[in-house]
């Protein structure tokens, strides 16, 4: 009972005073709310109806899923639970702006297309050519790369000004050069893959200029590239994966699966786990590529065609034949989110010794390490706050909020709350990052570093004491008080 009352006084923000008659309509809304999260280890069909070549996820917001067909470009706002299509047909393929999520690029058999508002209207862009690829440069959004195909195409396109004007990049050798990949370094967006084929046969290449030159590779039409490491390369190559950690100079078999592989997935928080996408649905290794079992539960053996993982990595979701299957593998409610420093799912013995400012970490994969970070007057105050999914060494010191990022060891001073707040950093709204968030006297402050936005929602007394968690599941933090 305590847990419904809870849920009803942030969602209303009203007083304890109003809640009994209310307690079977929380029970609804709870219902729904958690129909909407797909269950551990267990593909969910959420829709659409159609036969999806291309699924793509908001970087902010884990509820917002896109996925490209033939038949349009269809949105979930609430974790596939139900969708919308927002125009464009025959679409082939998708790319979210990481910086303006709400800036998309599409590609067809009739060129590029350009929506500035999250797929409500298109601008078709000046490429002069049916494309199958397109990709965003992580690294700096204004470069898009888009892979040709059909009888006209032109091999490889690049804009460095958002897909205003465009650049073409041929492949040596080859005047008609269908793409049919674009993986594009996330450190440095002037390293690019492609595969492909001309009338002859497939080849695949690397470029280290952004495509003025090419080096023929070793590679597939589902190549993958480890975001967090982008030396490190996977490919699936018939029934085998092939991983190269020198950039796709060199390659060493895996393992193999019991399917054609048509695509590859890399967890984004256990790198060393994969999931193949083929004909008859999804295998999953653990171990680096090198076993591989079905993983299958709910899916039907559908064909696979394309991954993503939202920004947390708790949600996996699949482009098939009959629409987006969506699946949830990890349960994060039984890892404390500010105690796993390497990311690997799992909480790490860590102390802080006020009388040195010193944060000594056993990790589970990376072992033991001291970092020097902060005062013996601070307040700690770990959580993930570049959303990269390791949790950062932070502290609280007087209303100013400091923090070292473990993506790329970045250093942040923020000023928020007064020296007499509690601080609360958690992932309210399950975009994979955590706010900056105060409990001052029965009030909540938060602040989120995605977009600047501030909230503040009334729940509590004075003299309780703030223990935010997520007691219902679903990748966000709850408000609460003990």
């Amino acid at each position: 009972m305590l847990k419904i009352f809870t849920r009803f006084f942030i969602c209303r923000r009203i007083t304890a005073l109003a809640l009994p008659f209310a307690v079977w309509l929380v029970v609804l809304l709870l219902v729904q709310q958690s129909a909407a999260q797909p269950a551990l280890n267990v593909w969910r069909s959420s829709g659409p109806n159609a036969d999806v070549t291309t699924v793509v996820v908001d970087p902010n917001n884990p509820n917002i899923i896109y996925a490209g067909s033939y038949g349009g470009v269809f949105k979930s706002v609430n974790n596939g639970a139900s969708w919308l299509r927002v125009n464009l047909m025959g679409v082939r393929d998708l790319a979210v702006d990481p910086v303006n999520p709400n800036t998309i690029y599409a590609v067809n058999y009739y060129g590029a297309y350009k929506s500035t508002d999250g797929g409500v209207t298109w601008n078709g862009l000046n490429l002069s050519a049916q494309a199958d690829k397109v990709e965003v440069a992580q690294s700096n959004p204004n470069i898009i790369y888009a892979g040709g195909y059909g009888g006209n195409a032109i091999n490889v396109f690049v804009s460095t000004n958002g897909g205003t004007t465009w650049n073409i990049r041929p492949i040596p050798g080859s005047a008609n050069f269908n793409v049919f990949l674009l993986e594009v370094n996330p450190q440095n967006p002037d390293i690019i893959y492609v595969w492909g084929q001309d009338f002859e046969s497939p080849g695949c290449y690397k470029s280290i200029n952004g495509g003025i030159s090419w080096t023929e590779i070793f590679g597939s039409a589902n190549m993958k590239i480890d975001q967090g490491n982008p030396n490190i390369l996977y490919a699936g190559v018939g029934w085998d994966v092939y991983k190269s950690t020198d950039g796709g100079a060199s390659w060493a078999r895996r393992g193999r699966t019991d399917a054609n592989i048509i695509a590859l997935a890399i967890d984004p928080r256990s790198p060393g786990t994969l999931y193949a996408g083929t004909f008859s649905g999804v295998y999953k290794s653990t171990d680096d590529g090198v076993t591989w079992l079905l993983f299958n539960n709910g899916l039907n053996n559908n064909r696979v065609g394309d991954f993503a993982f939202d920004r947390s990595g708790r949600f996996l979701h699949a482009a098939t034949l009959t629409g987006v299957f969506s699946v949830r593998v990890r349960e994060d409610s039984n890892v404390n989110p500010n105690a796993d420093f390497d990311g690997d799912g799992r909480s790490d013995i860590s102390v802080f010794r006020q009388s040195d400012g010193a944060w000594y970490l056993n990790s589970s994969t990376q072992g033991f390490s001291a970092t020097q970070f902060g005062l013996s007057t601070d307040k700690i105050t770990p959580a993930d706050y570049d959303g990269d999914g390791k949790t950062d060494i932070a502290v609280y010191r007087e209303g100013t909020w400091y923090w070292l990022n473990s993506s790329n060891g970045g250093f942040n001073a923020i000023q928020f709350g007064l020296a007499s707040d509690i601080p609360q950093p958690a992932d309210f709204d399950g975009d994979g990052r955590a706010e900056l968030a105060v409990y001052r006297g029965g009030n909540w402050y938060t602040l989120n570093l995605a977009n600047n936005q501030f909230n503040a929602v009334q729940f509590g007394l004075s003299t309780d004491k703030p223990v935010v968690a997520d007691y219902d599941g679903d990748g966000r933090a709850d408000y609460a008080v003990y």
